[in-house]
């Protein structure tokens, strides 16, 4: 099977980041940045405004202008892996799993609005990355974080804040959690977060 079969059937559907698609061709970003400024490849913006192209209107492209597509590697999307999402805002809680399914398709992404059925969310789904929120009612985010580390402690838990809480984030890392964002999130940021946490992803093997 060649190179260009083994992307398509990775999934023709898939958006993929400007640095991802340059990965794919072996050539620079700037230069995916002009074929979508001239209008030679579509690209689709996401909630954060970040531009992001077909990876099968990609792979057309490139087939017609003569640029060699590089091969998959025999490896995998991280599979089974789980991210449990605390904060008692409902549509930052949907935009969020939106971000990190469209970051990682294969994780798994489950959501409360409340602090104490984080903990049962945690014991019974074991999740490896936990994003919980500073300022929540009934549990805050230093007694939830308490709650999961006590719960299971391998557990990596990131604090996340709209304000500065400096007393508050002082708390969450001395609670146990790995580290506190501010938010709302940068798109690269939350990749090198789920990086950190999770291990490299799929296209991040392939560009190594």
């Amino acid at each position: 099977m060649n190179s260009k079969s083994q992307i398509q059937e990775a999934g023709a559907q898939k958006l993929v980041s400007l640095a991802d698609a340059a990965k794919y061709l072996r050539i620079g970003r700037t230069t995916i940045k002009r074929w979508i400024d001239n209008d030679l490849i579509e690209s689709h913006r996401t909630p954060g405004g970040h531009r992001r192209v077909l990876l099968g209107d990609l792979i057309k492209f490139a087939q017609e202008a003569g640029i060699p597509v590089h091969p998959i590697e025999a490896v995998a999307e991280p599979i089974g892996k789980c991210v449990l999402l605390v904060d008692d805002e409902i549509d930052f809680l949907k935009n969020l799993a939106v971000l990190i399914k469209g970051l990682r398709p294969a994780v798994k992404v489950i959501a409360t609005t409340n602090g104490f059925e984080a903990g049962i969310l945690v014991a019974n789904m074991k999740p490896e990355l936990v994003f919980l929120d500073i300022r929540m009612p009934e549990l805050d985010g230093v007694q939830a974080c308490l709650l999961i580390k006590n719960t299971i402690n391998e557990t990596c838990v990131v604090g996340m804040t709209a304000g500065q809480d400096a007393d508050k984030i002082q708390d969450l890392i001395n609670a146990g959690a790995e580290e506190v964002l501010k938010k709302p999130f940068d798109v690269d940021k939350m990749e090198c977060i789920l990086g950190r946490y999770l291990g490299s992803s799929l296209n991040e093997v392939i560009g190594a």
